[in-house]
């Protein structure tokens, strides 16, 4: 379970950005960010409203772990009703010691209240599990995209870095801190709970990110950097995280299904996996002596 569990760590999906200008025509978003327009940090916290607003995305997601020495890298695509908390990923595991091939992939169909997601060693198995239960563990922060946005709606720190093309589409680089256990304690329903998984070991009192917004306020790319401090839930070894997720297709079409009852097993033994802590590293074997030459 070791590789599921640091899977689950960095997926920080901070849907977080901007808000729209307002006018009727186009406007330049530097512009719009200068010192005769919205400050940036007001774009900011307006950006939650704004990108939940257009009820769905596509979201593309890239992570990268690094604990012990060891780095694991994955990367999802899928898509997110806003509105119905409907959503459905897919994520390619690597393989051993980080290989591109023999991974396998995890998928995760979230409908309502559960979520049904399947293993790499059991393709076509689907465990069901409650949301609730779900996010005050490693996996919650890859659960609902949403969460996140709680996060950044009381930031006051942020700054325009320039404009930058994300996916065909221009957009303004923002780029800021925010305060984690203020945005813990600002959190409410199980967004609370995912963000004090994902953010209450943190390292650092304030997190960085990087934002890139539309002209109408929405989030096209959200990126960040979590220091969590050695602990239980990490086996005493301090975790890096880095994650970049890019939202895209607003208001598309989420057409999510359950599995066929007959693929559905109970999540309790993978639910207690998630919330069990990872064991302590081995301790490295001391060199043998070197051997007396005889005579």
């Amino acid at each position: 379970m070791r590789h599921r569990r640091l899977l689950g760590l960095p997926v920080l999906l901070a849907v977080v950005l901007t808000g729209c200008s307002g006018a009727e025509e186009p406007t330049d978003p530097v512009a719009a960010a200068s010192p005769t327009g919205p400050a940036p940090y007001v774009l900011v916290q307006a950006a939650a409203t704004e990108t939940v607003s257009t009820g769905s995305s596509k979201v593309s997601l890239t992570s990268t772990t690094a604990i012990g020495g060891q780095d694991v890298a994955f990367e999802g695509e899928g898509a997110y009703d806003y509105d119905t908390r409907t959503g459905q990923l897919r994520f390619d595991v690597p393989g051993p010691d980080g290989a591109a091939a023999g991974g396998g992939s995890i998928e995760q169909r979230i409908i309502g209240p559960d979520l049904y997601l399947t293993l790499p060693q059991q393709a076509g198995v689907f465990y069901r599990l409650l949301l609730t239960e779900v996010a005050g563990t490693s996996l919650g922060g890859s659960v609902d995209p949403t969460a996140g946005l709680q996060a950044l709606e009381g930031v006051t720190d942020v700054e325009v870095v320039g404009v930058d093309e994300v996916r065909g589409v221009q957009t303004t680089h923002y780029r800021g801190t925010y305060d984690a256990q203020a945005a813990i304690d600002g959190a409410e329903g199980v967004a609370k709970a995912i963000l004090q998984s994902t953010l209450g070991a943190s390292a650092a009192p304030d997190i960085s990110f990087d934002a890139h917004l539309d002209d109408e306020g929405r989030l096209v790319r959200f990126s960040q950097e979590v220091e969590l401090a050695g602990g239980p839930q990490t086996g005493g070894q301090p975790l890096t995280s880095n994650t970049v997720l890019e939202l895209y297709d607003f208001g598309t079409v989420v057409s999510v299904t359950a599995p066929p009852p007959a693929d559905v097993r109970d999540g309790a033994p993978l639910l207690a996996a998630l919330k069990a802590p990872l064991p302590p590293p081995s301790p490295v074997p001391a060199p043998a002596p070197a051997a007396t030459p005889a005579g």
